[in-house]
């Protein structure tokens, strides 16, 4: 399975747990979890999840994730920018 489609099954993942997450705190009102999830499953929410993720991860790994970035096929979604996918 290549990087991308690990991608896309990962973000699918990863918003399941912000979902679960958010449901935890007994917020009733979807629209409300919803505002509260949106951070966190933003672009550069990831990032920062990413980012805190690799202070704990061997040098190994660190560039498995790194060198992922910017692979062929990669979207850049509507709502962020393609300077977001360069930080690192």
């Amino acid at each position: 399975m290549n990087t991308t489609a690990l991608a896309y099954m990962g973000d699918a993942v990863y918003e399941v747990y912000i979902r679960q997450w958010a449901m935890a705190s007994g917020q009733p009102a979807a629209d409300k979890l919803h505002a509260m999830a949106v951070p966190f499953v933003k672009a550069s929410g990831q990032a920062q999840a990413v980012r805190e993720l690799m202070k704990s991860l061997p040098s190994l790994r660190e560039r498995e994730i790194t060198g992922h970035r910017l692979s062929r096929g990669m979207l850049i979604r509507w709502n962020t920018s393609w300077l977001r996918h360069l930080r690192p």
